[in-house]
């Protein structure tokens, strides 16, 4: 019980208390947590960070290993593009939840200009990729 008393009261600094919380103090995590804050603010007023290429890696922690190899793209829209393309994602959804084929295989499709017209549903399909 004495050890155990021990060992649970050790100061900080201590080698054991390092090795058990994964080598870094909370003052050496947030240090490095807010270094890599400024460096992502300077990043943003850049000319990289306004186009989103080049992001600075964050100050590596002991016991968190980057993993990641994948990058995820997108492009700035207004609220009412993104609206817009929402609504346009639903209606080509529901359209496709309601085609059904006939008993010739074919299905009604609606063009933009609101023309039906009959074909397969691999045709249907190809509107509707060319249409978003």
């Amino acid at each position: 019980m004495e050890v155990a008393d021990l060992a649970a009261h050790l100061p900080a600094e201590s080698a054991t208390k390092r090795a058990l919380g994964g080598g870094w103090l909370l003052d050496e995590q947030l240090a490095a947590l807010v270094a890599d804050r400024l460096q992502v603010l300077i990043w943003q007023k850049t000319g990289d960070g306004q186009k989103g290429k080049n992001v600075p890696k964050p100050i590596p922690r002991p016991g968190f290993e980057d993993d990641s190899k994948g990058t995820i793209r997108g492009s700035r829209m207004s609220v009412r593009e993104a609206e817009r393309w929402a609504k346009r994602r639903r209606a080509a959804q529901e359209r496709r939840a309601a085609v059904v084929p006939a008993a010739d295989g074919l299905v009604e499709y609606t063009t933009r200009a609101g023309a039906v017209k009959r074909v397969t549903p691999a045709q249907a399909a190809a509107y509707e990729r060319r249409r978003q």
